[in-house]
Parts: structure tokens; C-alpha cells; sequence
């Protein structure tokens, strides 16, 4: 098994939540609460690594939390995944 954790940026908004992994461009999941925004994350994040080690692309480091910056409306939050 491979435990991957990775720095995703939610950002509220009035119609939902759009999430964007800085160190995984393409990997763009949303939602309409936070809960379900923590869940289609973890979703999206495990389809696009395993797409990813199919490919035999290298997986990049993640990005240290203190070095994202946020703009309104936006967090920060870890989501894991394991495979």
C-alpha cells in the first residue's frame, strides 16, 4: 500500500466549493459543502495518482503548507489517500 497526502485549496464560494491541488495541475474536483468537498477530494486525488503511476509519470513532492498562498474565500486542507 502507498500512503499519499497532498495540500488542496478549497474555495467558497456562493455557489459551492472548487478545489485545485497546486502540485497536481488538472486535478480540479468541487462540491456544495465542506463535507462532500473533503470526500470528492480524497476521490479525485486517488484516481489522478493512479492514472498518474499507470502512466509511469513521477509523482511530485507535495508542496509545504506554509508555502501556499490563499486568496479570499480560500483554505487550505490535507487530504490522504491510500492504495
Amino acid at each position: 500500500m502507498q500512503r499519499f497526502t497532498y495540500p488542496a485549496i478549497f474555495h467558497t464560494a456562493k455557489d459551492g466549493i472548487s478545489i485545485e491541488f497546486p502540485d497536481l495541475p488538472g486535478c480540479l474536483p468541487c462540491a456544495h459543502s465542506l463535507q462532500e468537498a473533503k470526500k470528492n477530494a480524497a476521490e479525485a486525488l486517488t484516481v489522478h495518482l493512479s492514472g498518474m503511476i499507470k502512466d509511469g509519470d513521477p509523482i511530485p513532492e507535495p508542496s509545504p503548507v506554509e508555502a501556499i498562498k490563499l486568496g479570499p474565500g480560500e483554505t487550505v486542507h490535507l487530504i490522504n489517500t491510500i492504495f
